[in-house]
């Protein structure tokens, strides 16, 4: 009777964890299909990730693709990327179509049940789907202010948040959208372009300030960036976005205490998010207080195990502060979980420079120039380490 019992409910578990992850999917390609439908661009589906390809399985058709990723546990996230249509009608349906298909999903199973009957274990089953579509609807369509952490190190909203936002934006004019839609697309400069027009023409939107800021960035334009973000801070009151994109600003420039007060401020308002977390660290770096740094890159990798850049990051405070093979031990993972990433390449090479293993340095370097790595010191230290290997 215990065995029957236990067994009973692990089952009754499977079952629930199942229904989730079901759900998640349902979810998702109800993004996916109007997605296909309404934009030109690729439209990609993660289930069980926001973003994390890896040991996942992928489902590639034309400019439609789709990851599975088999950490049961966590099936019941899921993400849909695609461009903006710039309408503001299909973009609606686009974003209701998640939810949405929660509803239909419920409302078939109810229906089912009513005409047809259902024996007792047909009626559990189809209660937990019933259910757990009911929670996936009522979860995403609250407008919730809390951003979800996506695995590139972006932030994504609730439906319910970005339905309220485009509601918001529903008066704005066309040239708004054109720009989001050019942004998404990466032609930045063009972006640029439109939102400037829209500011000089007196349309000064909180939306259109961030988006602004943000397209700069993109364009190298780090000092207008930050200027855009200051007069925006000016006029608006700061969400914990806008300061872990002001953070991040400053320390490209080199300017780690304003960074360091920014993503401080952002900290405040979401203490548990992990890339804040991680970019505390950087600033921290950069002001040499290695200890402090790995306590911060150490939280960020707790509130997200799978921080790629967190443990890249560890691994050279770590280095920095003489914990050679500690520091080893993070990249290697780092590099294990993203071979494509030149950065990851290129700290493991400061690794091999640290034990004077100069050759094995230089292979690493020399894979970080050929991915492209955007750092302006690597033609120098591919040719100290050459000048050491003679």
């Amino acid at each position: 009777m215990l065995i029957t019992g236990i067994l009973t409910a692990i089952l009754g578990i499977a079952i629930v964890l199942a229904s989730r992850s079901i759900t998640t999917f349902f979810h998702e390609m109800g993004h996916a299909i109007p997605a296909l439908l309404f934009t030109d661009g690729p439209v990609v589906v993660y289930i069980g990730s926001y973003g994390d390809v890896s040991k996942s399985i992928k489902l590639n058709i034309g400019r439609f693709v789709i990851y599975f990723k088999f950490n049961f546990l966590d099936w019941n996230i899921g993400l849909c990327r695609h461009n903006s249509s710039g309408y503001l009608v299909t973009e609606l349906i686009t974003i209701l179509g998640g939810p949405l298909m929660s509803v239909i999903i419920s409302v078939f199973l109810i229906s089912y049940m009513a005409k047809n009957g259902a024996s007792e274990n047909m009626a559990f089953l189809f209660g937990v789907f019933i259910l757990s579509s009911f929670w996936d609807f009522l979860v995403n369509i609250y407008p919730s202010k809390t951003p979800y952490q996506l695995h590139d190190g972006g932030m994504i909203y609730s439906d319910g948040f970005q339905l309220k936002r485009l509601l918001q934006e529903s008066s704005f004019p066309d040239e708004y959208f054109n720009a989001l839609k050019k942004y998404q697309k990466k032609d930045y400069k063009l972006a640029v372009e439109e939102l400037e027009n829209l500011l000089e023409n007196g349309f000064k939107k909180r939306e259109v300030y961030r988006l602004l800021g943000e397209s700069l960035e993109r364009t190298g334009n780090v000092d207008q960036a930050i200027t855009c973000f200051e007069e925006y801070y000016d006029k608006f009151k700061f969400h914990s976005e806008d300061y872990g994109v002001l953070s991040n600003l400053f320390l490209k420039k080199g300017d780690y205490m304003r960074a360091l007060n920014c993503i401080e401020k952002a900290l405040h308002k979401d203490y548990s998010n992990a890339h804040y977390l991680n970019t505390k660290g950087l600033a921290l770096s950069g002001m040499g207080n290695w200890e402090m740094a790995i306590q911060e890159f150490s939280a960020a990798l707790h509130h997200l195990p799978q921080f790629v850049e967190a443990y890249r990051n560890r691994g050279y405070a770590k280095l920095k502060k003489g914990q050679t093979e500690e520091a080893k031990a993070d990249l290697d993972i780092a590099l294990q979980a993203d071979s494509s990433s030149p950065y990851n390449h290129y700290y493991l090479a400061k690794y091999f420079e640290k034990k004077w293993q100069y050759a094995e340095a230089l292979e690493q370097y020399e894979k970080a120039r050929a991915m492209g790595i955007d750092h302006h010191g690597i033609e120098f230290e591919i040719e100290e380490v050459k000048r050491q290997i003679k």
